[in-house]
Parts: structure tokens; C-alpha cells; sequence
């Protein structure tokens, strides 16, 4: 790991990805229930999560399947979680 993060490509990266939950679960949601959006929230994180998970497994000497398996729940997890509060967030201001 690095001893200093980078701290501008994190801050992309997480802006970035707010942005694909809005564009491809949230807005795309909007006449489904919140179990919809979550559940498809959790499919989101999962992949997109997955797909550096699973990467990094394959191509780095080391990397450790607990450590893979852990993010991708967390990344559904939590990507579920955005994805629910900010469609509440969208109905509660009526956009």
C-alpha cells in the first residue's frame, strides 16, 4: 500500500461513482419500489467492485481472497445504501 494516498484520484473515483449509482440505479428506478433500488444497488457494487477485486486476484502476486470477498459484500452493501437513501432523498424534494 502506499504510505500516502492518493487523495485527489480517491476523491474522483468516489464523485464518479456516486454518479453511476445515480445514472444506472437510481434515476433508471424512479417508478420501482426501494426494494427494487436496492437490490439493484446491490448488483452495482457488487460488479463494479468485482471488477477490480477479481482483477487485482488475477494479476497480482498474493492478493488474498478474503480481503476480495469482504469488498465486494461491502460494495453491495453500501452501494444499496446510497442507492436507497439518495432515491428518498429524490422523493423527499420532489425532483
Amino acid at each position: 500500500m502506499a504510505t500516502n494516498p492518493n487523495w485527489a484520484a480517491a476523491i474522483v473515483f468516489y464523485a464518479l461513482y456516486v454518479v453511476g449509482i445515480l445514472a444506472f440505479v437510481v434515476c433508471p428506478g424512479r417508478g420501482e419500489s426501494l426494494t427494487y433500488v436496492a437490490m439493484m444497488g446491490v448488483l452495482h457494487g457488487f460488479i463494479a467492485y468485482a471488477t477490480f477485486d477479481l482483477t487485482s486476484m488475477a494479476a497480482l502476486r498474493d492478493w488474498p481472497l478474503p480481503i476480495t470477498v469482504i469488498d465486494m459484500i461491502w460494495a453491495a452493501v453500501l452501494t444499496a445504501t446510497v442507492a436507497t437513501a439518495s432515491r428518498l432523498m429524490l422523493e423527499r424534494l420532489s425532483l
